[in-house]
């Protein structure tokens, strides 16, 4: 049997509360054993719940299949006097590997009854980050508007119901809404000239786009879309690339990138601001920096702002590099404007006779959401020739900033 899950992480939550009985653990215990014997079992984590929740398995720990099987069957299952679905939630959260941006990141809750403490919170957390919530109600006394606020949408796609004898034969079902909801697409048909987009968290499912919804020009590049459906892509100037990511090295610029470190670019998902810090490497290894090529200047800004290093500081790609692998995390708040007038009063001001006519470049990498003006001083730097390119970070930038 193929396996559809070889990108994905899944953690199943387990009902191990007193009502539920030991018989109908185990059930429980061979239900998921059988479902990962048809998947990649080393991507399946297994959390048991009651009064409190526990990790059984963590994804990626065990080496082998029978270890798996070992590691559930001689588990202790608390069997508390509570079922707290919200706090298996809350674990769920803990596990990193749930939130690798490169895998589908699925939850299977399995609930007998009703939670007896806050989910929807929770699982509308995880949903917000990309991860997709299955609800697998065992029994006949579950609550349909608690699993309606525990599921992704839609809601019948991603909510299974099954009795505890019937376990047994229900691995495959369970196994087939495992495998759609880590890869929507699959079972999806979108017209020749557009493509599928998987769709994660909130809502599942996918979608039926054109090339350029998925933003291939970078660097305020122009995108089109030919009549077969590919992208095409027309660089501003400077710009080059299929894409629009390469700098033409030819040309020779007075660049700043002005790198938002306000505590918003690591909320919207964790590494972001060192993401942003290898994009800046990147780019400067792709251009000819010296004193008479292009000169780099950084500006880190939260609710303050700081010139890193100024535009004649480093005429060496090395050292450069090395003081912005250097550079921390401050977090706080974000005054984008600040910045800007950080960049024109200070770095512009400063730039000798033989660089004035060099044309000046401001790359701003941040997520949009600023505590000031952004307008009025970006306005300013243009006035004084200033180009500047906006590069939005994270899942929720504002496109309008």
């Amino acid at each position: 049997m193929e396996d559809c899950t070889k990108e994905s992480t899944i953690l199943f939550l387990l009902d191990s509360s007193r009502n539920v009985g030991e018989d109908n653990i185990k059930r429980q215990v061979e239900f998921v054993i059988t479902v990962a014997s048809t998947l990649s079992f080393n991507n399946i984590g297994v959390i048991s719940y009651a009064s409190d929740a526990h990790s059984v398995i963590r994804p990626g720990q065990p080496s082998s299949l029978s270890e798996f099987e070992h590691t559930l069957r001689t588990a202790n299952y608390s069997m508390g006097k509570y079922k707290n679905l919200g706090k298996a939630l809350i674990k769920s959260a803990e596990e990193s590997k749930l939130f690798d941006d490169s895998k589908a990141s699925i939850v299977v809750a399995m609930i007998a009854g009703k939670t007896e403490d806050e989910h929807a919170v929770p699982a509308a957390l995880l949903q917000q980050k990309g991860v997709t919530i299955i609800g697998l109600a065992l029994g006949s006394n579950y609550s349909m508007s608690q699993l309606n606020l525990l599921v992704t949408n839609p809601n019948e796609e991603h909510m299974l119901k099954a009795e505890f004898a019937d376990l047994k034969h229900f691995a495959g079902t369970t196994r087939n809404a495992i495998c759609k909801a880590a890869n929507p697409c699959s079972s999806a048909e979108c017209s020749s000239s557009l493509i599928c987009m998987n769709k994660y968290g909130e809502e599942g499912g996918f979608q039926c786009i054109d090339a350029c919804s998925l933003n291939p020009c970078q660097n305020g590049g122009n995108c089109t879309v030919d009549a077969i459906g590919s992208s095409n892509c027309t660089c501003p100037q400077g710009i080059g690339g299929g894409n629009c990511t390469e700098a033409c090295v030819t040309q020779k610029f007075n660049l700043v990138f002005v790198l938002d470190g306000s505590g918003s670019i690591e909320s919207q998902g964790k590494g972001n601001f060192q993401r942003s810090k290898d994009f800046i490497i990147e780019m400067v290894r792709s251009f000819n920096i010296g004193k008479k090529e292009t000169n780099v200047a950084l500006v880190l800004y939260s609710k303050k702002a700081q010139v890193v290093f100024d535009l004649d500081k480093y005429d060496k790609i090395d050292y450069m590099v090395k003081a912005i692998e250097k550079m921390s995390f401050p977090g706080e708040g974000t005054k984008t404007g600040y910045a800007l007038d950080k960049v024109r009063k200070n770095v512009f001001k400063g730039l000798k006779k033989d660089r004035k006519s060099v044309p000046k470049v401001v790359m701003v990498l941040t997520d949009g959401l600023s505590q000031d003006d952004v307008k009025g001083p970006a306005k300013k730097l243009r006035d004084e020739g200033a180009t500047i390119i906006s590069l939005g970070v994270g899942c929720c930038y504002d496109d309008q900033s």
